[in-house]
């Protein structure tokens, strides 16, 4: 009979250390951590677990996945795309090439909205407008913390609008998330009226796209990131047809970049009388959220 032959497979350990220096010898800041998470993800565990698996042998097929991420993940592809997921507030949230990968930043976003949402004091009967909604990141959570609360998500792409789709289904909150196809908000009609809008729109000035890490610039959608000469034309543009939509009294809360702050309360002066503007800083001190209450009566 033929002597027995055994096929070498790779430990745990033995995958960690090529991934990692893969990834660093391509210039990837994370090499280390990105290569855990991967190799985590590939295996089935949590990444917590790695270090007390070292000696483990690798199964083929999550060996094989796990090479295929790491390669791509070489070529900059972001981390997220490869999981297919991104958590924000606690969720995960499915994302593609179709939308931009939700930031941390965006968190203060929906706290202030949630804040102004109380203020408000019709959490029984409130309407939510999300501008430039991509993933729907927003709107879900403002759906799942607002349980009685109906928001109409805006998306001029319709692939972004799939993604939305999905995420609305996943965390259960599809029958009170409308999701419409508009380029900014040419789909509602005149007469609609919000006491609280939101708004991600795309902020990055045009002549920095090129200068981005290129895991943002020759992956995200451009048509996420792209805001015009000055980072400020979708911005100028919205703005503009504010003054149709926001219920007096109401709350107009944007996510803005850095050094737009002043241009933002020079603008919106003549368009909307506000009785409230204040602006949110970011971890890093930027100006990152602006929120502002139209004047008139209170709601509640």
């Amino acid at each position: 009979m033929p002597a027995s032959t055994q096929v070498h497979r790779n430990t745990v350990r033995d995958l960690l250390s090529w991934a990692h220096a893969y990834l660093r010898d391509r210039g990837l800041p994370e090499s280390l951590a990105d290569a855990q998470v991967l190799l985590a993800r590939a295996l089935g565990i949590e990444r917590w677990r790695l270090p007390w698996s070292g000696e483990i042998a690798a199964e083929a097929a999550g060996e094989a996945q796990f090479r295929d991420w790491v390669v791509r993940r070489g070529r900059f592809e972001p981390l997220h795309y490869i999981q297919g997921f991104r958590e924000f507030w606690s969720h995960d949230f499915q994302v593609t090439p179709e939308v931009l990968i939700p930031r941390p930043e965006t968190e203060i976003l929906v706290e202030e909205a949630l804040r102004c949402a109380r203020l408000l004091g019709r959490e029984g009967n409130l309407n939510i407008l999300d501008v430039g909604t991509g993933s729907a990141n927003i709107a879900v959570i403002l759906a799942g913390e607002l349980p009685r609360a109906k928001i109409v998500a805006i998306d001029c792409s319709p692939g972004a609008l799939r993604v939305a789709a999905v995420n609305c289904r996943d965390h259960g909150v599809a029958q009170r998330v409308f999701l419409l196809c508009s380029d900014l908000l040419l789909a509602l009609r005149p007469e609609v009226r919000f006491p609280l809008i939101v708004a991600n729109l795309p902020y990055i000035d045009r002549a920095g796209l090129d200068i981005l890490p290129l895991d943002v610039r020759n992956y995200e959608p451009r048509v996420a990131l792209d805001g015009g000469q000055g980072g400020t034309r979708i911005l100028d543009s919205f703005i503009t047809v504010v003054p149709a939509l926001l219920e007096e009294g109401g709350f107009l809360l944007l996510e803005i970049g850095a050094g737009q702050s002043e241009w933002l309360r020079t603008r919106t002066e003549p368009i909307l009388e506000f009785r409230e503007v204040r602006f949110v800083r970011d971890l890093s001190g930027v100006e990152r959220v602006y929120v502002a209450r139209r004047e008139g009566p209170a709601g509640g």
